[in-house]
């Protein structure tokens, strides 16, 4: 491979610290080019040249594909461009030329699928593994970089203390996720089962981290005893979100829980985000329909559970009313503007 791909690997492998799936897969797309260019030099190569390219790649793979590919060339062009291997970036339009709308609509977990999963977990690692992801909707290998406690700066880990998971995920972002109260339960539970003797929350058998393709090998043996033909890797992610939208979870929320980029304007300039907005939002997680074993426990005792009161109605309220607070104290602004001029 030439050099001015392997620069920008061995930059994403030594510097950034990138997870090694995604150096696989960046270099899985650099290869394919490389390939393509046939003993051309890379760094000589046109915008006219990356846009056959890309024509190329439409006639064999499908949008979402070719669109990763995009990134990561774009991405190693900007790389060799700023360590001043290049005069300029040749990628640019490239996205324009992908065809609009998607290959699939997301693929979420029915509650019915979920029964189905966790009815098959034959232990205690595959029980934790279904309660991280479907509580907290990390990625695959978020979920397995947690530790008990925090080891310097850069550490995911579960912090008890304030009933969340600090996260460090793509780009090393950090983010916090609360725990819903079924999850914490559930890690509490694990930490005292192995009393403190390893670091890591799943470990292997030597206990260590477990490995990425030992958690692939667990997650994908769960889904076929499960009957479910889809990979689990992303969908346990999309389901949550999808849940947290369908109960009306402001999308800022839903961005902040997720780690996502603010979706508009009006995201990136709100200011009146709280962390108690982020718990009662994960505490309405799957509320509607008992699905976790442990959900009847959250209901008020003394009660039949036909007339308990449902666990959606005061999280939703104290989500809306934080939400018409901040309405109230931003039209409050307002007035006092229109006073001032007057």
């Amino acid at each position: 491979m030439q050099q001015l791909f392997t620069d920008y690997l061995r930059f994403l492998e030594e510097d950034a610290r990138r997870e090694p799936a995604t150096i696989s897969n960046v270099r899985r797309s650099l290869r394919k080019l490389d390939d393509w260019l046939d003993g051309r030099d890379a760094a000589l190569i046109t915008s006219a040249d990356l846009k056959l390219y890309v024509r190329h790649l439409l006639k064999t793979y499908k949008r979402s594909t070719v669109s990763k590919d995009i990134t990561s060339i774009n991405a190693s062009y900007r790389f060799a461009r700023e360590a001043g291997e290049i005069d300029a970036n040749p990628c640019y339009g490239l996205r324009k030329m992908l065809p609009s709308g998607s290959d699939f609509d997301p693929k979420t977990f029915s509650k019915d699928e979920l029964l189905s999963i966790l009815a098959a977990c034959r232990d205690d690692r595959d029980r934790l593994i279904v309660y991280v992801l479907a509580f907290t909707g990390t990625r695959s290998h978020e979920a397995r970089a947690l530790r008990w406690t925090a080891d310097g700066d850069k550490s995911s880990w579960v912090d008890f203390d304030n009933d969340q998971l600090v996260i460090y995920g793509k780009g090393r972002k950090r983010r916090r996720v609360p725990l819903h109260p079924i999850l914490r339960t559930r890690l509490l539970r694990e930490r005292q089962r192995h009393g403190g003797h390893h670091e890591w929350v799943f470990v292997s058998q030597w206990n260590q981290r477990i490995a990425r393709t030992t958690w692939n090998k667990v997650v994908n043996a769960l889904m076929k005893r499960a009957g479910i033909q889809e990979k689990a890797s992303h969908v346990f992610r999309k389901t949550l979100s999808t849940d947290l939208n369908r109960r009306g979870v402001r999308g800022d929320v839903i961005d902040r829980i997720f780690g996502w980029s603010p979706s508009d304007v009006r995201s990136r300039y709100y200011t009146g985000l709280a962390d108690d907005d982020m718990r009662a939002a994960i505490a309405l997680a799957y509320a509607d329909d008992v699905i976790f074993p442990e959900q009847p426990q959250l209901e008020p005792t003394g009660k039949p559970r036909a007339e308990a009161t449902e666990l959606s109605d005061p999280l939703a309220l104290k989500v809306e009313l934080a939400r018409l607070e901040n309405e109230n104290l931003r039209l409050r602004a307002a007035l006092a503007g229109v006073e001032l001029a007057a």
